[in-house]
């Protein structure tokens, strides 16, 4: 049990720290933006696949990267959520525009 305890204050301190930097990126930095990295491979269930395109180009302040820092809720893979949010400046080039 103690185990389990520790690695989920260690849990709950690293989301609490993504945050922290997530809000203070887009604090300095306004035009910062963040994406949805899905590991798109085999064991990549369609839901994370979607939200990753969904979520491709979004600011800093958008609610949904909260909630998927602990991965997307509704994620289906056996393997658990693997996606990541990936922060970047607002002076790098954004994704090429869709059609």
């Amino acid at each position: 049990m103690a185990r389990w305890n520790q690695a989920f204050r260690g849990g709950l301190k690293a989301e609490r720290s993504a945050r922290t930097r997530i809000t203070e990126l887009g604090q300095r930095d306004p035009r910062a933006w963040a994406y949805l990295a899905c590991e798109d491979d085999e064991e990549s269930c369609d839901v994370c696949r979607g939200a990753a395109k969904e979520l491709s180009h979004v600011p800093l302040r958008d609610p949904r990267l909260m909630i998927l820092l602990r991965g997307h809720p509704d994620c289906t893979s056996a393997e658990g959520c693997r996606c990541s949010i990936i922060a970047v400046a607002g002076d790098e080039p954004g994704p090429p525009p869709r059609r």
